[in-house]
């Protein structure tokens, strides 16, 4: 604002020391999560997921699956046996995968 009076610059400099633009604010779909919505929790995982943070979407997967999302399970199950985001663990991927497969009701292997 090259034509603002000096008040107006003192004003705008004062916001920007309010909202700098490195803060760690919190977006919705993660406040959701905070507050136990599953929906929010599994959307908050995938995008974790697809920008490349594996280890923040296992832990968003994790919390989904402990509350009961059977797709949640499948990604732990998953990421377990790839070792994507957690150290690799065939039997815990196991474990992870038939407690999916008993939420489904889906017989067989995955």
């Amino acid at each position: 604002l090259l034509f603002a009076s000096g008040t107006m610059i003192i004003i705008v400099k004062d916001r920007m020391r309010k909202q700098p633009q490195n803060s760690t604010s919190v977006s919705p779909l993660e406040k959701k999560a905070s507050m136990g919505e599953v929906d929010a929790m599994i959307q908050l995982a995938d995008q974790y997921d697809h920008i490349g943070e594996p280890q923040k979407a296992f832990l968003w997967y994790e919390k989904g699956a402990i509350a009961g999302d059977p797709g949640a399970m499948y990604m732990i199950c998953r990421m377990y046996e790839a070792g994507r985001g957690v150290a690799q663990d065939h039997q815990l991927g196991a474990i992870w995968c038939q407690k999916a497969r008993a939420r489904t009701g889906i017989r067989g292997s995955w």
